[in-house]
């Protein structure tokens, strides 16, 4: 896992009221950074890269309405809002997942 992920991996663990979620988890040919697979919610933390380059934006563009088709809500992260404002990401995430 990248740092980032790491990051919000050890926030699931002390913040979340959820903890049963799933890293990487496969869904059609993608993978999802963080799927609590029984909501059908995800959350995706995305790096400069995912604005920098279209084929990362045509690539989560295309992961989000094949999940969305599928029943599926997802929240994306911007990772460098998060470094920036790490509280508010926190509970927003928090509060997205559920308890």
């Amino acid at each position: 896992p990248s740092w980032p992920e790491k990051f919000v991996m050890s926030v699931i663990s002390n913040e979340f009221y959820d903890k049963a979620y799933t890293r990487e988890f496969p869904f059609i040919r993608f993978s999802l950074d963080f799927a609590w697979v029984h909501k059908k919610k995800c959350i995706e933390i995305d790096g400069e890269q995912h604005e920098r380059f279209a084929d990362y934006k045509a690539r989560d563009s295309e992961k989000d309405r094949l999940l969305i088709e599928s029943g599926w809500q997802v929240l994306r992260v911007k990772w460098k809002d998060m470094y920036k404002d790490t509280k508010k990401h926190i509970e927003m995430m928090n509060e997205f997942v559920g308890k």
